[in-house]
């Protein structure tokens, strides 16, 4: 459980994303990173459209470190859980240019890769069935798939790339 002194920190720093990455990396040294992403889902509503694009920069940037292990058979896959919350905060705004300015920004500046690359293939992902307006346009989508493909090629020009633990599903987000 996370103490409320790192919920504060957590809250309050959503609108700056060097602290609130190192909070948020210290808190993974401690085996906490998981339970942080759960509490800031729990005030998502609270969020003002100023600390969107540092927030979201900052969960990619830490993103990587996230574990996949499942405590239980229902429960939601982590990088599942950080696109809600990515595309709630990013319904905040009501502009869709001003969404793919932030989008575009924080892919294009994290530190961090699976997660920037995987909220793309998420977000453009077919959802039969599913009424619920897009956040962005198609034309748009494209766009943003242009910034994630770069930040790809960026990591295999560099060999980040070939070093990632997730390689495999990376290569195919590139793919597509």
């Amino acid at each position: 459980e996370l103490s409320q002194g790192s919920v504060q920190r957590l809250l309050r720093d959503r609108g700056n994303r060097e602290a609130l990455r190192s909070e948020l990396e210290n808190l993974h040294s401690r085996g906490l990173l998981n339970l942080a992403i759960e509490e800031l889902a729990v005030y998502h509503d609270e969020m003002q459209p100023n600390q969107i694009e540092p927030f979201i920069t900052a969960i990619f940037d830490v993103a990587d470190l996230l574990s996949d292990e499942k405590k239980g058979t229902l429960e939601i896959p982590v990088h599942w859980r950080i696109g809600f919350l990515v595309q709630k905060s990013v319904e905040k705004l009501s502009d869709n240019g001003a969404r793919l300015e932030v989008l575009t920004n924080a892919i294009t500046n994290t530190n961090g890769l699976l997660l920037a690359a995987d909220f793309v293939a998420l977000v453009g992902a077919p959802r039969e069935g599913n009424t619920d307006k897009r956040i962005l346009s198609e034309t748009e989508l494209v766009e943003l798939r242009g910034a994630a493909v770069s930040k790809i090629e960026s990591a295999a020009a560099s060999g980040a790339l070939a070093q990632h633990p997730k390689l495999a599903v990376l290569l195919s987000l590139w793919r597509t």
